[in-house]
Parts: structure tokens; C-alpha cells; sequence
């Protein structure tokens, strides 16, 4: 093929370098406001499924705030007045229970000191004397069954010799008769009937010594025999019973004998007493040794007999399972002993009362003490004035709620007009103008501003379609022009004598004329898959090689060449 020489035109264009930045690429921009819409449009949902009325809103908040202003009063006045006055009223109880229970011990107290004062002044004037177990049990009897607590007295000397009156049931007396240095271990027991005088008679061993009993050497150590002696609690010898024993001396008697009488107590009787007096609903009564051993058991269900309590009296409160009682006696004693002064104390999550009144035993203090729980001396008027509240509060909240419901019509209904033209201005329903027949003042401003923004979009709805009518019509002018032109370049593109071939930066051929392929002898398909190098002398197409490679980067924008094709 002969060499032609033919001028090549090329239009280049600056490519955009790539930005050395982290900025997302348009896919990864695109999910995350596709993930942002998600989330305001749940956003929304969650918020239109929770939406309410203006009217509900306003009577639940005013009902609400009512209800709250009610309960705040109520938590004052309970803590304010009512337990205050619970606590007042449960002490008032307690030291008034206490006094009962402290004359009661008191009583037992001073009938026994009479009692053993009687015996002591019979005995000095001979009435009681050893061997006349008949007189002596005839003088004690009828004094013993009006006496409560004394189960047994007894009349012994400084020489081991004793005479004991017990109480047994059915009537019957059991007599002992002690005498250590006539018999040893061996004594007396008769079994004697009221009316019908001695039953039986029996010989027992025993190791007993009537001078190594408390009451006795307590009796002897004594000053003056016009004092009374009370032993601490403890075990009787012969009834294995708790008890506590006042006993009196008789000193130099007929012969230079002393004599010691004594009354036994039992702690079962005066268990009985505490155990038998009611303080509330729940409170409890206990009479307790210096040393916190229990006295005097309190009503409880561990105590139904008297063998209940024999296993609880003289324990410690904690080991006998009353923690009421040891609880109020530890927060006693940790508060050096106060008479007469509540200690409040807490049980099972509930606030008890506790105080503690003395009692003179001889030469030491037992202790009464009252335990109740402040809940149950709360003032019987707390129930009626609980229920007035209820009533006032039912009344407020429903006076509440109808002038809830009128204010909130007032503001309700404009709204809800004004609501209505906001969804009309959003359909883009433009006809219908926005008024208001509201008093309020920012009702009215916001009825007008609407109707502002209907008139305003209104004409730029106008606007816009004499706008859009003109650009339809530039549109469909240039689209003619566009056409005309096309067709025109076309033309000169297919029927021109000059070879034109259209390649892009890979140098893929993007369109070519008739005359370029008559030109080089090659159809499209051929020039398709041919090299453009190879059609072209070696400097020529390493000079276009530069040409395009400045192209691409940017440095020209375009350029022009002559080259020559085989």
C-alpha cells in the first residue's frame, strides 16, 4: 500500500487525580443515609405510635400532678404526725402496761414479806415450833391458798432441822420433815389432806441440809432480822422447779436457837402474770434477772404450758428463741441501762418499742420489760382519716379532670383546626384559607402565619407552573435544535471526503466515516482489531504515544499532529 500522509486531531481532556484522603466512597455514603433515614423513620414511627392528644395530656398531667401533691401530703403526714403519734401512744402503753405488771410483782413482792413476817412472829411466840407439823400446816394452809406464786414455805434452824409445807394437787400438802442430827439422810415425808389430815407416811435418803440452801445462808448473813432476804433465781431442791425464795431470821429463840422461815415463789406463777397481761395487739410482757436470765416468760407461741415454760425460764432470751426480747435487751444494755425511756428497735423489717421499768427484789433489781411494735398503736382516727383522704383525693382528681377538660378543649380545638391546615398545606391544598376563632393571642399569630405561608406558596405554585411551561418550551426548542444539529453534524461526519476515526484514552474505536476506512483499505471490525501503532511510522507513533500520555495526565488538553499511515 502506498505511504499517505493524513492529519490527526486529537481533543484530550485533565482527568481528576485520585484524593489521598479516608473519605467514604459514594457506595459506603449512600448506606450510611440509607442507614440515618432508617433511624429517623424509626424515630418517627416510635414517636406517632406514642403520640397523644392534647386533651388526654393535659387531664393525665393535671390528674397526675394532683395525685402526686396528694401522695407527697400523705408521706408527710404520716411521717410527720402519724408516727410520731404512733410512738407516743405505744410508749404511753408500754409504761402504763409496765406499771400493771410492776404493781403485780410488787404486790407478790410485799404479800410474801408479810407473810414471812407473820411466820417469823409465830414462831417467836411459840405457834410454830418443831415436832408440831399438824399446827404448822394448819397455820400456813389457809394463808398459802390465797397466795398466788408461794407454793411452799419452810421453818428451819441453825441445827439442820426443817419443816417444809408444799402445794400438791387435789387438795393434798406434802409435809417433809428434815433433822440432821437426830436422823442423817433419812427423812419424813407425809402426805396431808386439808380435811382429812395425814394420808400417808414415808422414810426417803436424801443428802439434804436445809443450812446449805441460799434462802438460808442468805437469811443468816442478814443484818438485822427485820430484813428480808430474796435469792437470786434458781433450781428448788425438791421440786426441780425455777423459783425465787424471800426468807427471814429469827435470831436467839427459845434455847439459843436461830431460826430462818421461808417462802418459796415459783417463776411459773409469776410467768403466768407477765404471760396473761395484753399490751396491743402484738406486744409482750417479760420480767428479766440483773444478768438478762428470763424471769418472768412473755406471751409467745413457744409458751402454751407449764412445761414450756420450765425449758424457757431462766435462759438467756436469744437461747430460749425469744428475738424480740434479746434484741430489745443487747440495745438496752449498749445503752447503759435506761429506766423509764423508749428504745426503738427493729424486728423482721418492722419498727418495735421497748422500755424498761425496775422492780426491788430485796437487795437487787429484777427488770419488766415491754416490747410492742409501733404499727399497732397507731391511732384508731388514722383509718377514718385515711379514708376521708381517699374520698377528698377521688373528688379533687375528678374536679381535676373536668377542668382539665375544659382548658384543654380551649386549646384543643384551635389546634386541632390549625392541625388540620398544616395536613391541607402539606397535600399542597391551597384553596381552603386558615382561620381561627381562638381568644389566645399565639393561636391567632399562628392561624395567620399559616395562612401567610398558604398565600405565599399559593402564588409560588403559580409561579412555578408559568416557569415550567416556559422550560418545557425552551426544552422542546433546543431538543428540536439539539436534533437538527445532530443530524447536520452527522451528515458532514458520514458524506465528508476527510477520513474521521473517534478513539477514547484506552483507544477503543468509538466511531469512523467511510471515507477513513476507504482511506486505509480496513473496515471497522478490522480497524477495531488492529493496533493504531502499527498503521503508523515508528517516530510517528512514538511521538503520538507522548502526545497521548500528556493527555491523560493532564499537561494538554489537546494537540495536533501530522503522521504517516502505511
Amino acid at each position: 500500500m502506498a505511504d499517505c500522509k493524513a492529519v490527526l486531531r486529537l481533543r484530550g481532556f485533565a482527568t481528576a487525580p485520585f484524593a489521598d484522603t479516608f473519605s467514604p466512597s459514594p457506595v459506603t455514603k449512600k448506606a450510611a443515609l440509607s442507614l440515618l433515614d432508617k433511624n429517623r423513620i424509626g424515630q418517627h414511627i416510635h414517636r406517632s405510635l406514642h403520640a397523644t392528644t392534647i386533651r388526654k395530656a393535659m387531664v393525665m398531667r393535671f390528674v397526675g400532678l394532683i395525685g402526686f401533691a396528694f401522695l407527697i401530703l400523705a408521706v408527710a403526714l404520716y411521717f410527720l404526725v402519724v408516727v410520731p403519734v404512733a410512738r407516743e401512744t405505744a410508749f404511753d402503753e408500754l409504761a402504763h402496761t409496765a406499771d400493771k405488771v410492776q404493781g403485780r410483782v410488787e404486790s407478790v413482792v410485799n404479800n410474801t414479806e408479810e407473810i414471812a413476817w407473820i411466820e417469823r412472829e409465830w414462831a417467836r411466840t411459840g405457834q410454830i415450833k418443831f415436832g408440831d407439823y399438824q399446827g404448822f400446816a394448819q397455820l400456813m394452809m389457809p394463808i398459802l391458798h390465797k397466795s398466788a406464786t408461794i407454793d411452799s414455805v419452810l421453818f428451819a434452824d441453825d441445827r439442820g432441822r426443817e419443816m417444809m409445807l408444799l402445794r400438791q394437787q387435789k387438795g393434798l400438802w406434802r409435809i417433809r420433815i428434815t433433822d440432821k442430827q437426830a436422823w442423817g439422810k433419812r427423812q419424813k415425808v407425809l402426805m396431808w389432806h386439808g380435811t382429812r389430815g395425814v394420808q400417808s407416811e414415808e422414810w426417803i435418803e436424801s443428802d439434804y441440809d436445809p443450812r446449805t440452801r441460799p434462802w438460808h445462808a442468805g437469811a443468816m448473813a442478814l443484818i438485822s432480822d427485820e430484813a428480808v432476804h430474796w435469792t437470786e433465781p434458781y433450781i428448788f431442791f425438791s421440786t426441780k422447779a425455777p423459783g425465787i425464795t424471800a426468807s427471814v431470821r429469827l435470831s436467839n429463840a427459845a434455847g439459843g436457837v436461830s431460826y430462818v422461815l421461808a417462802l418459796d415463789n415459783s417463776l411459773i406463777d409469776l410467768s403466768r402474770i407477765t404471760s396473761a397481761m395484753k399490751l396491743g395487739q402484738r406486744g409482750r410482757m417479760s420480767l428479766l434477772a440483773p444478768d438478762g436470765r428470763i424471769v418472768g416468760l412473755p406471751k409467745h407461741p413457744l409458751v402454751q404450758n407449764d412445761d414450756d415454760i420450765r425449758k424457757s425460764v431462766l435462759k438467756q432470751p436469744a437461747d430460749a428463741g425469744f428475738t424480740h426480747l434479746a434484741n430489745a435487751w443487747a440495745l438496752w444494755e449498749s445503752s447503759d441501762r435506761p429506766y423509764n425511756k423508749p428504745i426503738p428497735f427493729t424486728l423482721e423489717d418492722e419498727e418495735w418499742l421497748a422500755t424498761f421499768v425496775p422492780v426491788r427484789l430485796g437487795k437487787q433489781d429484777l427488770v419488766i420489760v415491754a416490747t410492742a411494735p409501733t404499727r399497732d398503736f397507731l391511732p384508731g382516727w388514722i383509718l377514718h382519716a385515711a379514708f376521708l383522704l381517699v374520698g377528698v383525693l377521688a373528688g379533687v382528681l375528678v374536679i381535676a379532670a373536668v377542668s382539665a377538660l375544659l382548658a384543654a378543649r380551649k386549646f384543643s380545638a384551635p389546634l386541632e383546626e390549625l392541625a388540620a391546615a398544616s395536613a391541607r398545606l402539606a397535600a399542597m391544598n391551597l384553596d381552603e384559607p386558615v382561620y381561627t376563632d381562638s381568644s389566645l393571642t399565639e393561636l391567632r399569630g399562628l392561624a395567620e402565619a399559616q395562612e401567610r405561608m398558604r398565600t405565599a406558596l399559593r402564588e409560588s405554585m403559580s409561579s412555578l407552573e408559568r416557569t415550567n411551561q416556559e422550560l418545557e418550551q425552551r426544552v422542546d426548542q433546543r431538543t428540536h435544535e439539539l436534533a437538527e444539529r445532530e443530524a447536520y453534524f452527522r451528515a458532514i461526519f458520514e458524506h465528508t471526503a476527510m477520513g474521521i476515526i473517534t478513539r477514547d484514552l484506552l483507544r477503543k474505536v468509538l466511531g469512523v466515516n467511510a471515507a477513513y476506512e476507504k482511506l486505509l483499505g480496513y473496515t471497522r471490525a478490522e480497524l477495531e482489531a488492529l493496533d493504531p501503532a502499527l498503521l503508523m511510522l515508528t517516530e510517528d507513533s512514538l511521538r503520538a504515544a507522548e502526545m497521548l500520555d500528556q493527555l491523560k495526565t493532564g499537561t494538554i488538553s489537546s494537540y495536533s499532529m501530522e503522521r504517516c499511515y502505511r
